[in-house]
């Protein structure tokens, strides 16, 4: 192994590694410490974990996709009746409408007979 100067004690050491479990989100980081004074040298590894990064943001992406569909079907079920009764009103003003235009097309007619 490389044997490499401590900036703390002036000495030439092969370091020992101090391993440190990383996260979800990172890799694990391993320090390099000084035999003999016991400073930390140099760290390596330790870089973000980007895939792991990517599967929970689509985790959680799908999670509040199920949320909002149970939301909008629920709305549904929920609006339903309310949603027949304005179907059933707009349906009723047409028939209301066509027997107004029926009842006025009737006095244009009785209006152009007096003539």
């Amino acid at each position: 192994m490389d044997k490499v100067k401590c900036k703390s004690c002036q000495s030439n050491v092969i370091p020992r590694l101090w391993v440190m479990n990383g996260g979800w989100f990172h890799y694990r980081r391993n320090q390099h410490l000084c035999v003999i004074c016991g400073v930390v040298m140099y760290e390596s590894g330790g870089e973000v974990a980007f895939e792991r990064i990517w599967l929970v943001s689509g985790v959680v992406g799908l999670v509040i996709f199920g949320i909002g569909g149970a939301i909008l079907v629920v709305a549904a079920y929920l609006l339903k009746g309310k949603i027949r009764k304005v179907l059933q009103g707009l349906e009723d003003k047409k028939e209301i409408k066509g027997k107004f235009l029926k009842y006025f097309d009737s006095l244009r007619s009785i209006k152009g007979k007096e003539k």
